[in-house]
């Protein structure tokens, strides 16, 4: 069949089917049946091989996007957060809420990273580290003279932490299939 096809639209074909190299077989091959059915229909109802062509871009974008479409499909379907996480980085740029997802998503880790980390440290050193509240400030973190501020965790902070660490893992999930099934 692809013998009937000019030359032109035989090289974008190849070329497509070239850069998604990284997708299984089979998918591949459904994505390229599917690419080379819409150029036929656009041969036979009168448009050149460059402007059949045309409204894919170049070869390299076109594919881009199956890929990306792919991988967003196949992380909604596995729901593997890993899956998740990946195909939420590739749409932050193409998709408001994958950007907000993907923001939330930092920020929550970065908070959590904080209280695992002042955890960690109250190990250490737990006369000076923890959660602190003075006449004039409320913070987390290290303090050179506990005397002069009321540390109000104590040990709690552990499993306050290891809560924290299981929320901000199921709150990661729920917003990157937010996010992604948005972008969809």
């Amino acid at each position: 069949m692809s013998e009937a096809l000019p030359a032109d639209v035989q090289t974008y074909i190849r070329k497509v089917r070239m850069a998604l190299n990284a997708l299984p077989e089979t998918v591949r091959d459904d994505l390229i049946r599917e690419l080379h059915s819409h150029l036929i229909d656009r041969l036979e109802s009168g448009a050149s091989a460059s402007e059949a062509i045309a409204p894919f871009g170049s070869p390299e974008q076109y594919a881009s996007s199956l890929y990306n479409a792919q991988q967003l499909s196949g992380a909604l379907v596995s729901r593997r957060m890993s899956e998740l996480i990946d195909a939420l980085i590739r749409n932050l740029t193409s998709s408001i809420s994958a950007t907000i997802a993907g923001l939330l998503i930092f920020c929550i880790w970065v908070m959590t990273g904080v209280l695992c980390v002042v955890a960690i440290a109250k190990a250490a050193a737990p006369q000076h580290v923890g959660l602190w509240q003075s006449p004039t400030e409320f913070f987390i973190g290290v303090i050179d003279e506990p005397a002069s501020a009321t540390e109000l965790l104590g040990f709690w902070i552990f499993p306050i932490a290891i809560i924290a660490t299981i929320f901000a893992w199921l709150l990661t999930r729920m917003l990157a299939l937010w996010g992604l099934q948005s972008a969809s």
